[in-house]
Parts: structure tokens; C-alpha cells; sequence
């Protein structure tokens, strides 16, 4: 085989696998989009409708339900299901605390295990992203 003849099947090859190899790339990409992170703010209430030392309940698009309390620090907005068992955690604004009545579960105002299972396996409330404005309160939300 001539030098020439080499050369050119050398072009040729590797011409075809610099497209074979961007299609497949294309091809990989159509099949498995990058997954993108949505930032949103779900409107909660007005600064006003939560008195100091009171707890509104509200629920996710998800069905998961939250409770977005006034505290002394301020709005905090922290998970009403409790890491332990998944019992009804409840805000007793006359303790300043949440409490787990299944298995007399005690939180801080900022959601960290003060007593009982959670407190002995260390299981804190989950917390959610808050951000206030022109008086109204909104939950942040980030989903891919």
C-alpha cells in the first residue's frame, strides 16, 4: 500500500469517528438532559397574620406540611412531621418549643432535638428557606 493510500483512509477513519462520536454525544444529551434547579417562593401569609409566639401550618405542593412560626430570633419555617417516628409535631408557643406527642419528643425554636428520641439519636426538624417581602412572608422552594 502506497504512503498516499494510508494517509487517506487515515483521514477518512478518523473524519468518521469525529462524527459518529458528536452525534453520539447529541444523542447522549437528547436522552439525558441536564437536570436544572427551579428556585420558587410559595406565598405563606402577611407578616401581620403571624402573631409573636404563634405557628401557622401550611402544606407543600408536595403534601408535605410545614410550620412557619414566630419565634423571639424571628419567622423560622420548619418541618411538622417529626424525624423520629413521623408523628404530628405541634408548636406550644407558651414553651417557646415543638413537641412530639407520640413519644414526648422536645424541639428548640430552631427545630434541634432538646429531649427524648430525637434527642438520643440526634434527629433534627427539617428546615425551609424563608425570605420576606413588602410584609409578606414566602417559602423558598428548590426542585430540580
Amino acid at each position: 500500500m502506497e504512503r498516499r493510500s494510508i494517509l487517506s483512509w487515515l483521514a477518512m477513519l478518523g473524519s468518521l469517528l469525529m462524527a459518529y462520536g458528536t452525534g453520539a454525544v447529541y444523542a447522549l444529551r437528547f436522552l439525558y438532559p441536564a437536570k436544572k434547579k427551579v428556585r420558587r417562593e410559595l406565598f405563606v401569609a402577611s407578616v401581620e397574620a403571624i402573631g409573636p409566639g404563634q405557628s401557622l401550618e401550611y402544606l407543600l405542593p408536595s403534601g408535605a406540611k410545614v410550620a412557619v412560626t414566630r419565634t423571639v430570633k424571628g419567622l423560622v419555617a420548619l418541618s411538622n412531621t417529626c424525624p423520629h417516628l413521623g408523628c404530628k409535631v405541634h408548636w406550644e408557643g407558651e414553651k417557646s418549643r415543638f413537641y412530639c406527642p407520640c413519644h414526648e419528643g422536645v424541639f428548640d425554636p430552631s427545630g434541634t432535638p432538646v429531649s427524648g428520641p430525637p434527642k438520643a439519636e440526634n434527629l433534627a426538624l427539617g428546615r425551609y428557606e424563608l425570605t420576606e417581602k413588602d410584609g409578606q412572608v414566602y417559602l423558598v422552594l428548590e426542585e430540580s
